[in-house]
């Protein structure tokens, strides 16, 4: 992850954000391949979220009704993780 700035119009405005660079995996993707991640416990960096408004898409463990739990392993991604209803107007 990497800290980038914008600056447009001779500085009169300028952002900065994080920008995440995936990985490159070759195909296929799938088990008995190097770095395979078919799940979200390894290998972190094959996966990116981005969140404009509200809340966001995370990976983790929630305790909240309805979206704790996994099917497998001990992560999931979940929109508002910590959240008891999604905030209006999300977009992740």
């Amino acid at each position: 992850t990497y800290q980038v700035s914008l600056t447009i119009n001779g500085g009169q405005s300028s952002a900065e954000a994080p920008l995440k660079i995936l990985p490159e995996r070759p195909s296929p993707y799938q088990p008995g391949t190097a770095e395979y991640s078919g799940d979200f416990e390894g290998f972190d960096e094959h996966f990116g979220v981005h969140t404009f408004e509200g809340s966001s898409w995370e990976r983790g463990q929630s305790n909240i009704v309805g979206k704790e739990g996994t099917v497998s392993g001990e992560n999931v991604y979940v929109v508002g993780k910590d959240e008891s209803s999604v905030l209006p107007n999300t977009h992740t």
